[in-house]
């Protein structure tokens, strides 16, 4: 993700998956890692970073609770703290955006398909925004950049990254659980879910 984010030509990036896939969680670390390493930068601690990708910081904006696609404007107003005076939320938008370089993302956009040419034309208005979009679903525009994401891996059995997930989420609801002769189960169920993270945690949790 941050790789392709560094990429000047990749201003809008959706990662791509299923319910419970892991999306959100990887779109929150990948803000995290990104607000660190400019933190970094700016304290001149590491000379090898040449420039500041995101120097007005990150605003992530949770669409999972929006329902019309014509509040997007107003989810991202408010997560800007930008109060919108005029008629025109867009304009408003693009102007605030017109002088920030920052990553903007975007969760749960797959119920706000039609919002897609409001996500184009603040691309085109705000030259030094990036987007970054969790969706079940592709935005089908000009600019988008995709990331397919899988489960996690399967492989070493209980002792991957899978099993691994099952294993601490077992714990965390029965401290005591252990792995002993149980190895092989807690492969199969990784398998039959097929490594998705969400599913991994109910089912050790049951």
């Amino acid at each position: 993700i941050e790789s392709l984010l560094a990429n000047p030509d990749c201003r809008l990036l959706t990662l791509l998956g299923a319910g419970g896939i892991g999306k959100t969680r990887l779109a929150l670390e990948a803000a995290r890692r990104i607000l660190e390493t400019e933190a970094v930068a700016q304290q001149g601690l590491e000379p090898q970073v040449q420039e500041l990708r995101f120097p007005d910081g990150v605003c992530f904006v949770s669409l999972a609770a929006v329902e019309n696609p014509e509040l997007v404007l107003s989810a991202i107003a408010q997560s800007l703290d930008l109060q919108i005076t005029s008629s025109d939320p867009q304009a408003e938008i693009v102007a605030y955006l017109q002088e920030r370089t920052l990553l903007l993302v975007l969760d749960n956009f797959e119920h706000m398909q039609a919002a897609a040419d409001t996500v184009a034309q603040l691309l085109q208005g705000a030259a030094s925004i990036k987007l970054l979009v969790t969706s079940r679903e592709r935005l089908q525009l000009r600019e988008e950049w995709l990331m397919p994401v899988a489960g996690l891996s399967l492989a070493e059995g209980w002792l991957g990254e899978a099993g691994q997930l099952f294993f601490r989420s077992a714990r965390q609801v029965q401290p005591a659980f252990s792995n002993n002769g149980q190895e092989e189960s807690i492969a199969a169920i990784c398998a039959q879910v097929e490594g998705m993270p969400l599913a991994i945690e109910l089912a050790a949790s049951w």
